[in-house]
Parts: structure tokens; C-alpha cells; sequence
């Protein structure tokens, strides 16, 4: 019997069936896109998600039709928030993290609660990306919206709503709400009661690995699935993927490069100190029992090498499909690295980790004359890494050691890309042999849930295989000291000019 992974991102959904020993048997991926109704407001269409949840559960399982699949686990994209009724229908777009438009609930909170009491709590600090700020949105600017909804529901309680089940959600996405306690591993009496909202308005929690039901008969016929099927929640996508690269340690990291960029960095116990708050990293529930987790991310990685391809390089994709091969591959390896004489801020839809600033935008300087599109992607792949080294220069401050990375995602499949950040961050590097962390922590649990494994140490320690390993140059790491100097002082000389220029557009 097999088993079937799936993560639900911003931009795509991915299934991967996977044996019992972690070999990929069949995978099959969609995308949809957000909408941006407003500046600062981002959407995305549940009804298309969800086409595309059924869509790649249907193709997966039918590469599998002599290893039926036994079990599914699903992992998502955090904090993206969908009222919907009692018949589980909509009634609004999905909320996703990066849209802004909660500002006035997140005052709110500062001059109620106060950001430290807040992060004391829930291990977050007080940002608009949270659902808590947007369900608080919905109250108070859509009050017709808000009387209708039967339940928030972030995409993996959702997705366990379409599939028949109650919706249940797991700790570490659970984290992701701000109306979660990290310590008791309960939804916060103290965060509900003052946002006036019940626990029974959020979906019921879960631990990963934890089966929460079959599919019934009819929905499994209709997605090609057998009768049977168990689902268990894995929670959270970036550290569902940490669990799926083995990163369950202290001192262990790992380095998701897709369409946005994250480090997810495994603790043994919660960090809620004043330096971890300061520089805004959160930290919550890990899927393993007992374990923690802090997370640094940026908003844009893969993100900006797909707007530079839908923009501005028709000739590459049609070099590419010529050639027969990955037009993203292609991009990589014309770029000047090393050599661009620019820098770019990856701020196109404001910045994560360590600023939080949802108002800051990008910028490219050192733009010439003599500027080619291969040194607009040197500053791509540089000025996202840059953005990388400031976040685990902010870890190390706060007083996370991270020895060695564990990198995942479509990114991860670039040695170029690798060997930049190792030489720039001055880190070892180390891709998984499977680099679809995500669906193959999700197919652990899974594994878990319906028994095929017994404990996730002994699942671990079977599938997780390591694969090439890149240490840092250190005549590059040198090399990129002073311009990584000078990228430090990017964002506080930018951020009053993106202010002004934001109103007008």
C-alpha cells in the first residue's frame, strides 16, 4: 500500500504517492492564482484551490492503481483564513499571510494586550499576517460575513471539511493563528476571550500522525481513491517540510527555497526571549511530540524568478522549450553572479523575517547603460540570499546556533543556487535526495496515522536520505563580505522612499 503527501501552497498544490521506503511512485502539481483587489489586499479563490486539491489527489492516485493508496496526509500554506458556513461553503476569499490589510486590528492588539504579553502567549509576534487579525478584519468591516460564518477555517481544516471529515487542525499551524497557547498546546483562553471569539469557531485541534477519520465511500469513488482511506493532519508547510527533511534537533535547520524563502530552525524547548521577539521570528509547535521550532522567512525567492520569466524573458522560455528543459534551470545559469555591480531589495510584496514591514517594497540599484538581464538575475538569486544571511545573522544573535542546512524545495534543485548560499551565508549546505519535503513529511504522518509506521524516529531514520553536500568557498564568502555590508544598509535607506511612492499606486 502506498501512501499520499500533499501540500497546499500559495501559488500550486502538489500530491506525491510515495512507497513504504519513501520512493516516489506518481506526483501531480496545479496552480492558481492570487488576486490583489486593492494595494495590500491579497486574495485567493477557495473554489479554485480546492479544484486543484481534487484535481492532483485524482492524478496521483491513478499513477498508483496497482499500490492503492492506504493513507493522506496534507500539509498547507500558514495562517490563510476562509469563513465558510455550516454546509462548509465560503463565504469570503481565503486571506492568505502576506495580505496587509488588518492593520487597525493589529493596533488594536498593541494598545490591548501588547505585543510582549501576546508573544508570551503564542510564541508570535503582533504582524498582520496572522488569521486571528484578519477573522478580527472580517468583524469589524464585513459584520455581515462575520454573523454568517460557522467556522475560520485555515486550508488544512478545510481540507479535511471537503473531504468529509470535521475539521481538525494541527499544533504547529494551529501556532500560526495567534490564538494558539505553544506552552499548553490548547487554543488560548486569553487570546479568544479578548478577541470575543469561542473555540468553537475554529476547527478542533489535532496532533500530526493522528488519524482523524476514512474518507467516505462516494468521495474516495469520486477522487479515485479505495474505500478506506485514512486522513491525519501534519500541519503547517514549512515545518511539516522540517520534519520531512529529518530536522527534529537542535542545531539542525532547514532551507526551503520555493516560492518564497524559509529556515526552519528545530529547538528542544520554546524561545520566547526579548532578542528573539525583538528581531520578530516566531516560534511554536513542532509536528514531532515535545519539539519546537523557529521560523525566518522572506516574502519573495522563487516568486521573483517567475515574475522575471513572465516579464521579461519570452525568449528564454521559448530557448527553453526548445532545448527541453526548465526554463528556471536556464535562468540560473545565465546569471552574472559575482560580477552584476547591483543589489536588489526582494521586497515585492514586504518583507518577512527579521522587519515584518508589510509596506516595504523592492528596489534594484546599480542599474546602467551596460546592464544585461543576466546581471538582473545575479541580483535576484544574490539579493534573496543577502536576505537569507540577515535572517541567520538575527537567529545567531538571539542565540540559535545553526551548524549545518537541509535544503528542500524547487530551489533546491539548482547546485548553482546552493553554492551561492553557501558561500554567502558560510554554511554548509546539504540537499535531500527527496527534495518534496513537505508531501513526504505529510506521507510519514500519514504512514503514522495508518500504522505502516511505529514510531516517526524509526520512519526518519529509514527515508531520510542525504544527498549532495556544499560547502562554502571561502575565497567567495570573502568576496561577498563587503557587498553583503553594504546590502545591510539597503533597507533602512530605502524604506522612507517606498513610504512615498506606495501612494501613488
Amino acid at each position: 500500500m502506498s501512501l499520499m503527501g500533499i501540500d497546499i501552497g500559495t501559488t500550486g498544490t502538489k500530491a506525491v504517492v510515495f512507497d513504504e521506503d519513501g520512493k516516489m511512485l506518481a506526483t501531480a502539481y496545479r496552480t492558481y492564482e492570487e488576486k490583489f483587489p486593492r494595494p495590500g489586499w491579497v486574495e485567493m479563490d477557495p473554489d479554485l484551490m480546492w479544484k486543484a486539491v481534487r484535481e492532483v489527489i485524482c492524478q496521483a492516485a491513478s499513477g498508483v492503481a496497482n499500490d492503492p493508496v492506504k493513507a493522506i496526509g496534507c500539509s498547507v500554506l500558514g495562517e490563510a483564513v476562509t469563513p465558510v458556513d455550516k454546509n462548509h461553503r465560503p463565504l469570503y476569499n481565503t486571506l492568505p499571510s502576506v495580505d496587509a490589510r488588518c492593520k487597525a486590528q493589529v493596533e488594536w492588539w498593541e494598545e490591548n494586550l501588547g505585543a510582549d504579553e501576546i508573544y508570551a502567549i503564542t510564541g508570535q509576534p503582533l504582524h498582520t499576517s496572522y488569521s486571528l487579525n484578519k477573522i478580527l478584519w472580517l468583524r469589524d468591516e464585513m459584520p455581515d460575513i462575520y454573523k454568517r460564518t460557522w467556522k475560520f477555517l485555515l486550508w488544512e481544516d478545510l481540507f479535511c471539511c471537503w473531504l468529509g471529515l470535521v475539521p481538525a487542525i494541527e499544533y504547529s499551524l494551529a501556532s500560526r493563528t495567534m490564538a494558539f497557547d505553544i506552552r499548553q498546546r490548547a487554543w488560548s483562553e486569553r487570546m479568544l476571550e479578548a478577541a470575543k471569539l469561542s473555540p468553537n469557531q475554529l476547527a478542533q485541534l489535532l496532533p500530526a500522525g493522528n488519524p482523524l477519520g476514512e474518507i467516505p465511500a462516494f468521495l474516495a469513488s469520486e477522487l479515485g481513491l479505495p474505500k478506506g482511506v485514512v486522513v491525519t493532519v501534519t500541519g503547517h508547510d514549512v515545518i511539516n517540510g522540517a520534519f520531512g527533511a529529518g530536522v527534529i534537533e537542535d542545531g539542525q535547520a532547514v532551507l526551503t527555497i520555493g516560492t518564497t524563502e524559509s529556515i526552519v530552525a528545530a529547538l528542544d524547548q520554546p524561545s520566547l526571549s526579548r532578542e528573539l521577539r525583538t528581531e520578530k521570528f516566531a516560534c511554536y509547535c513542532h509536528t514531532v511530540p515535545g519539539k519546537y521550532a523557529a521560523l525566518a522567512y522572506s516574502t519573495c525567492s522563487g516568486n521573483l524568478l517567475r515574475w522575471y520569466r513572465d516579464h521579461f524573458a519570452s525568449r528564454d522560455v521559448d530557448e527553453a522549450a526548445r532545448l527541453g528543459v526548465n526554463v528556471y534551470d536556464l535562468l540560473t545559469a545565465k546569471a552574472n553572479l559575482g560580477h552584476s555591480g547591483m543589489l536588489l531589495l526582494p521586497h515585492f510584496v514586504g518583507s518577512g523575517t527579521p522587519y515584518l514591514d508589510p509596506e516595504s517594497r523592492g528596489a534594484l540599484i546599480g542599474l546602467s547603460l551596460a546592464t544585461s538581464p543576466e546581471d538582473i538575475l545575479a541580483a535576484i538569486l544574490e539579493g534573496t540570499t543577502f536576505e537569507l544571511r540577515v535572517n541567520m545573522d538575527a537567529f545567531e544573535k538571539a542565540g540559535i546556533s545553526i551548524r549545518e542546512m537541509r535544503s528542500v524545495g524547487g530551489g533546491a534543485r539548482s547546485d548553482r543556487w546552493l553554492q551561492l548560499t553557501a558561500d554567502i551565508t558560510g554554511k554548509p549546505i546539504v540537499r535531500l535526495e527527496v527534495t518534496e519535503s513537505g508531501c513526504l513529511g505529510s506521507a510519514i504522518q500519514a504512514g503514522i496515522a495508518s500504522g505502516v509506521y511505529t514510531s516517526y524516529r524509526k520512519a526518519l531514520d529509514r527515508l531520510i536520505r542525504l544527498g549532495k553536500r556544499f560547502e562554502p568557498d571561502r575565497a567567495n564568502t570573502q568576496r561577498y563580505e563587503e557587498l553583503y555590508a553594504t546590502y545591510r544598509n539597503l533597507y533602512p535607506q530605502v524604506k522612507p522612499l517606498t513610504r512615498v511612492l506606495s501612494k501613488y499606486k
